[in-house]
């Protein structure tokens, strides 16, 4: 069965990819460096280890994908290990709003205290709702919060 998208979104954190394009750069530098006096080569090899793995981590909380199909809303961070599933007739339709969140309350998917949980990438706006018999309150981030409200109303 084919359900059609009214609303899909990928954002990245550019924060993350400048500091890792700078990260990468200088790591690619000190690599070379490395195997070309052929002194530290435990050195190159603990380097691109650390490069790989920052990668891994960069790319998990650098991209997020939010999408919204006819029953549902699906919310992916990475490489879509961690896909959160809302199915659209739980969501309370008089609980959606748009929220801006301090820095402080950080990035990433997380539960916070207070019945909370976000999938934050950036410091975007975030679309905040509650599920029908459910106290907690889900803030996902978007570039167009008028756009997600209005594909999760229909």
């Amino acid at each position: 069965m084919h359900q059609d998208n009214k609303f899909s979104e990928i954002q990245y954190n550019y924060v993350f990819v400048i500091l890792y394009s700078v990260f990468v750069v200088l790591t690619s530098i000190a690599i070379f460096i490395a195997t070309v006096n052929n002194e530290n080569s435990g050195l190159a090899i603990m380097l691109l280890a650390t490069l790989l793995l920052l990668s891994f981590f960069m790319y998990m909380q650098g991209k997020m994908k939010v999408e919204v199909t006819e029953k549902e809303l699906l919310i992916s961070m990475g490489f879509n290990f961690t896909t959160k599933e809302f199915s659209k007739h739980q969501i309370e339709t008089k609980s959606l709003q748009i929220e801006k969140l301090p820095f402080w309350f950080g990035l990433g998917n997380k539960q916070a205290g207070g019945n909370r949980t976000f999938f934050r990438i950036g410091f975007k706006p975030c679309v905040s709702f509650q599920l029908k018999n459910d106290d907690e309150r889900y803030f996902v981030s978007t570039s167009q919060p008028e756009q997600l409200i209005s594909a999760l109303k229909k």
